[in-house]
């Protein structure tokens, strides 16, 4: 069963069941250089496994940009 979240105010489908853990695995992100907020709160990636996304949360995606 699939559920909506917003991930940087666009609305996407993710499983009833996921965690901040899939969804970086869902979007196929880089393991060095993401931060997620989660309705306004920072997650610290040592908690990514067990936070649970619930349908509305509001989540923010910020990379790390590499330059000189």
């Amino acid at each position: 069963m699939l559920m909506t979240i917003y991930l940087n105010q666009q609305a996407i489908q993710t499983d009833i069941s996921s965690s901040l853990f899939h969804l970086h695995a869902q979007l196929s992100l880089p393991n060095q250089g993401c931060v997620f907020s989660l309705n306004g709160q920072v997650v610290p990636r040592s908690e990514w496994q067990h936070t649970k996304l619930n349908s509305g949360d509001e989540i923010s995606l910020f990379q790390a940009i590499a330059g000189g």
